[in-house]
């Protein structure tokens, strides 16, 4: 006597089947969007850490083309790599997070204390924003 798979067992069997594939596309998906994002965000670090490395507080609460802020460091002759840096430009603030002084373990008489500031850069470029935090002496 042959046996087959009564039509309640097909039909349970393919919604089980539906719902591991609905699972397994859903993850997939969320893999695609977390990918595009990380490969959106690497394609900016490097521009990025240009303008935080060489932004100066005059380029403030401003945008500037890539090639503006590295030109007063490097000599750019490479016309192709100029073009480039000229496409692409940052918007650069930099701000007061506050200011401390730094308490010594043995007060040293007649010796000011030291004092540093901490400033925050930001930076944004292509749609994308970050912050670096800047420690430094006190500037009055």
């Amino acid at each position: 006597m042959k046996r087959a798979f009564t039509l309640l067992e097909v039909v349970i069997a393919t919604l089980i089947a539906s719902i591991a594939a609905i699972a397994a596309l859903n993850i997939g998906v969320q893999s695609s969007k977390i990918a595009d994002q990380l490969t959106k965000r690497k394609a900016i670090l490097a521009p990025l850490s240009i303008a935080a490395l060489h932004g100066k507080s005059d380029f403030h609460n401003t945008e500037k083309t890539y090639e503006s802020l590295l030109s007063g460091a490097y000599a750019i002759d490479h016309e192709g790599l100029k073009r480039y840096l000229q496409e692409r430009s940052v918007f650069y603030t930099q701000e007061l997070y506050g200011r401390w002084e730094i308490a010594l373990e043995e007060e040293i008489e007649g010796a000011e204390l030291p004092r540093f500031e901490i400033i925050v850069k930001t930076i944004g470029a292509e749609g994308l924003e970050g912050r670096i935090y800047a420690v430094q002496p006190e500037t009055l």
